[in-house]
């Protein structure tokens, strides 16, 4: 039996507040980008890069992405 193909694009959300997002990157893993957008690196697993997204409570947003 095969494992499914991770989704490209997962949303990291608090509450209803859109925080950052994980990008499916094939063979280079997974990467992980903050709230403002920035990359916060690759990562060899979707866990690992959902770990390295910093809590909202330690880092403000310069801009708010919330969900419709």
């Amino acid at each position: 039996m095969t494992r499914p193909a991770p989704t490209p694009l997962v949303s990291v959300c608090e509450g209803r507040e859109c925080v950052s997002f994980i990008l499916a990157r094939g063979k280079a893993g997974f990467e992980a980008f903050d709230c403002d957008e920035r990359s916060l690196g690759v990562y060899p697993t979707q866990g690992e890069a959902v770990n390295a997204i910093p809590n909202n409570e330690e880092k403000k947003c310069s801009k708010s992405l919330p969900l419709d």
